[in-house]
């Protein structure tokens, strides 16, 4: 009945009309949270001037901090060792070996798939000297030293990657 569309047109002009205000609103929102912003990062810019002279104190304390944490965890792993050395030989039978590296936990956080079941096969006791090598391999996180260690206080083949001396060739 409406030839010319008008009634069609004057609904589109509703609906944008509609959509116009939506939008309107919605920019008055988001024009409101950039001031926020604006005024969270002025407050960032004035705590970063005041500590700017200060960086270089807090990455010495931060550094100083790892250094003690790092001794600490050397007195504790030498207190551990000791009050298990029951017997006061310097060493720790296997028994008292597998469930004193077993509670290590430092040692497990470089090791985690190591199968703990391996230390129930421990061959030899737990020399003094053993443990202060494992010790120094966990504090520099040298993964592959400590499996060595492991694997040769519990008698586990080496891995599959490691290459063996080839038969000498004969000459013809």
């Amino acid at each position: 009945r409406d030839p010319c569309f008008l009634q069609s047109l004057r609904d589109s002009v509703a609906l944008l009309t509609f959509e116009n205000k939506r939008l309107e609103n919605s920019n008055v929102k988001l024009k409101t949270n950039l001031e926020g912003l604006k005024d969270v990062d002025e407050k960032f810019e004035t705590v970063h001037r005041q500590l700017n002279g200060e960086v270089d104190a807090a990455v010495e304390l931060l550094q100083a901090l790892e250094h003690h944490s790092r001794v600490q965890d050397v007195v504790s792993a030498l207190n551990l060792f000791f009050v298990s050395d029951y017997e006061n030989t310097g060493s720790l039978q296997p028994a008292e070996a597998a469930i004193f590296l077993e509670g290590f936990s430092q040692l497990w956080l470089l090791l985690p798939d190591y199968d703990k079941e391996d230390l129930k096969d421990l061959n030899s006791e737990l020399t003094f000297e053993d443990f202060s090598e494992l010790l120094r391999a966990v504090l520099e996180d040298d993964a592959k030293k400590c499996r060595r260690i492991l694997d040769s206080l519990c008698c586990v083949a080496p891995p599959d990657d490691i290459t063996y001396a080839l038969p000498p060739i004969r000459k013809q």
